[in-house]
């Protein structure tokens, strides 16, 4: 009995994150792509939240199973930027994607780089870019940007620069 409810609570929570993950703060406007270099970027979805909750099943040395709310924050005053995108390198053995060169700009101007660790996302059902160079084909996931509550409710614009050349897609 207690196995058919660990199993109906995961899948509730699979349900909620997947129902939070198709939510677009973008007002319709995604998908948008870019291409630039030998990269074409398409972002597919747009999350900002103050919080990313769920729940999540352990199973403890006696067998039993047991069910812990888990919680991530960004730091006071800032909320987080979840940005679903696909990667595809349109040409064989050409430049890697290199993430220190993607960035959110706000509407001032301001330039946000991808938080240094955001492996937490996998925890609440986000498939995640992996955050070393890509350099083969075709890499979908999200990635997670911390900005402040204020600028993230202008405009914001997902930026990537190769040899020189700014590709910019308006993300809301």
């Amino acid at each position: 009995m207690k196995s058919n409810k660990a199993i109906l609570v995961s899948l509730l929570c699979l349900f909620c994150a997947a129902l939070l993950s198709g939510c677009s703060a973008a007002g319709g406007k995604l998908p948008a792509s870019e291409a630039i270099g030998v990269w074409s970027l398409t972002v597919t979805n747009l999350l900002v939240t103050k919080d990313l909750q769920a729940e999540q099943s352990s199973v403890q040395y006696n067998g039993e199973t047991i069910q812990s709310k888990i919680q991530e924050l960004p730091d006071e005053g800032n909320v987080f930027v979840l940005v679903t995108l696909t990667l595809e390198k349109q040409q064989a053995g050409a430049a890697a994607f290199v993430w220190d060169q993607l960035w959110v700009q706000d509407a001032s101007g301001n330039k946000y780089a991808r938080m240094e660790n955001d492996s937490f996302l996998e925890s609440y059902g986000y498939a995640r870019q992996n955050s070393t160079d890509l350099t083969l084909g075709k890499n979908e996931g999200s990635i997670c940007f911390e900005l402040p509550e204020q600028q993230a409710s202008g405009k914001l614009t997902l930026c990537y620069e190769s040899d020189g050349t700014t590709a910019s897609i308006p993300l809301n």
